[in-house]
């Protein structure tokens, strides 16, 4: 790889060297910068890939890169948000059919925003002991209603981090136990206040 993929991701080519492309695309197959210097053939892998995640040059070749790899998919924010809106707005008497019975006996009867909100689907066959089939049952594991608002809180800045430290301030006195009669000038003033 030379400056024509360089150019071609507005990179100036003298900013970066075969072994520093090289990384970046093997860093893009699981985004592990050790492993990924490694296969460059890095003598320091660990701390090569943290220099090399660091410079501002290979950053920017890689945030080219993972561009790239989004445009291919056509996977865009608005996508992520309005499967994030499924899970916070999910209703389970979408699940139900007219007469309130859970019914899942075919995925495709769901609502598309339903289906997108599954986790995960078990079926148990159930037999009896001569091996009849006696039923079926599906357990359906859906996406964490909870967590799914908790992250669109975090995406609208509705959600930060407070960290709260409480301090006790203690004299020497009461460190001690050292009881202080009150001074009786002290007392007289406070209660003018």
């Amino acid at each position: 790889m030379g400056s024509t993929t360089l150019r071609k991701n507005k990179i100036k080519p003298q900013r970066l060297n075969d072994k520093q492309i090289q990384f970046a695309h093997e860093y893009m197959v699981d985004m592990n910068a050790t492993r990924a210097a490694q296969a460059v053939g890095y003598k320091v892998p660990g701390n090569a890939g943290i220099r090399l995640l660091a410079s501002p040059a290979v950053d920017s070749y890689i945030g080219s890169l993972r561009n790239k790899k989004l445009a291919k998919v056509d996977l865009k924010a608005d996508d992520i948000i309005r499967e994030l809106a499924y899970c916070i707005f999910r209703d389970p008497k979408d699940l139900c059919d007219e007469n309130g019975r859970i019914n899942i006996e075919f995925i495709g009867n769901l609502p598309k925003e339903i289906r997108k909100t599954i986790d995960s689907i078990r079926q148990t066959e159930h037999y009896d002991n001569e091996g009849n089939h006696l039923k079926t049952t599906t357990e359906l594991k859906m996406v964490s209603k909870l967590g799914a608002i908790n992250l669109g809180m975090q995406h609208m800045g509705m959600l930060t981090e407070q960290h709260e430290h409480k301090h006790l301030v203690l004299s020497f006195d009461e460190m001690y136990g050292i009881s202080k009669k009150p001074d009786p000038i002290e007392q007289r003033i406070l209660e003018v206040k």
